[in-house]
C-alpha cells in the first residue's frame, strides 16, 4: 500500500471516529459547557484562547487515541499530518463535514464563530455531526470516557 493509500485509510478512519455519537456527545458538551464564555463583540479574551487549546488538545487526543486503537502507528499518524496539505482536496471530495471539523482545529475565528452560534442556538447537536454513516466508538460509552479516555 502506497503512500497516499494509507493517507486515505487514516482519513477514512477519522471520518468514522468524527461521525461517532460519542464524539458528536463530547464535542456537544464542550460546546455548552463553553459557549457562555463568549460573546458576538470583536475583543477576543484571553479566555477564549485557552477554551480553544483546551478544544483542540481534546480533539487532537481524541483521534489519535481511536486511530491508535485502531491499529495506527504513530508514524502513520505523522505521515498523514504531514501530507494533510497536498491532500486537502481530495480529502474534501470525500467529507467536506469533516474537512470542516479539523479547519476549525487550527482556524481560531471558524470556532470562534461556532461558539457563538451554539450559544445562540442557531446550530444544535444535529448540525455538529458529519454527514456521514453512523459508527460507534468501541468500547466508548459516555462522555466522560471519550473526553478523558487520552488526558
Amino acid at each position: 500500500m502506497d503512500s497516499q493509500d494509507k493517507d486515505l485509510k487514516v482519513f477514512e478512519k477519522i471520518c468514522e471516529i468524527v461521525s461517532s455519537d460519542d464524539f458528536n456527545s463530547a464535542q456537544s458538551s464542550f460546546y455548552e459547557k463553553n459557549c457562555q464564555q463568549f460573546s458576538d463583540d470583536e475583543e477576543n479574551k484571553l479566555e477564549y484562547k485557552t477554551i480553544y487549546e483546551e478544544y483542540v488538545y481534546l480533539v487532537e487526543q481524541g483521534l489519535e487515541g481511536e486511530l491508535k486503537v485502531a491499529g495506527y502507528d504513530e508514524d502513520a499518524i505523522n505521515k498523514f499530518y504531514e501530507s494533510f496539505k497536498e491532500n486537502m482536496k481530495k480529502f474534501e471530495d470525500i467529507n467536506r463535514d469533516v474537512m470542516d471539523l479539523l479547519f476549525g482545529m487550527i482556524d481560531f475565528q471558524k470556532f470562534k464563530d461556532t461558539m457563538i452560534q451554539y450559544k445562540k442556538g442557531l446550530i444544535n447537536d444535529t448540525d455538529l455531526k458529519p454527514d456521514q454513516e453512523l459508527i460507534k466508538l468501541e468500547n466508548t460509552n459516555t462522555l466522560d470516557t471519550f473526553l478523558e479516555k487520552y488526558n
